[in-house]
């Protein structure tokens, strides 16, 4: 029997539009990719959730170090992490979600020939 039963599940990858079965990989890396910190987790738990989990197991490690900056997606914004974020000192940086202009502002633009 596979020793990962116990811990994988189904995920859905966008990318390839396909559902998969397995364990999703987190890493938090250096500048020049070398991983500090990795997690395998239940592909159905979310980012901000395995991070949580990830700075609370390893907490004396990010303690150790000053001036933290992670570099994250879009996945990570929500006022409850980044509270979390900055208890352990960690400046998040990640694109605004609101810099997108709405669809019907582009569909409109394109059928009128703006």
């Amino acid at each position: 029997m596979n020793e990962a039963t116990g811990w994988a599940g189904y995920g859905y990858c966008a990318s390839h539009s396909r559902f998969y079965w397995g364990l999703k990989l987190y890493l938090v890396c250096t500048p020049s990719w070398m991983p500090i910190l990795w997690a395998l987790a239940d592909p159905k738990i979310g980012e901000r959730e395995v991070l949580a989990s990830m700075l609370e197991v390893e907490a004396d490690m990010v303690t150790e170090h000053d001036g933290i900056l992670l570099i994250s997606d879009k996945g990570s914004a929500g006022r409850a992490f980044e509270t979390l974020l900055e208890e352990h000192g960690i400046t998040l940086l990640r694109p605004s979600a609101r810099t997108r202009r709405p669809a019907t502002a582009n569909r409109c633009s394109r059928r009128c020939g703006n």
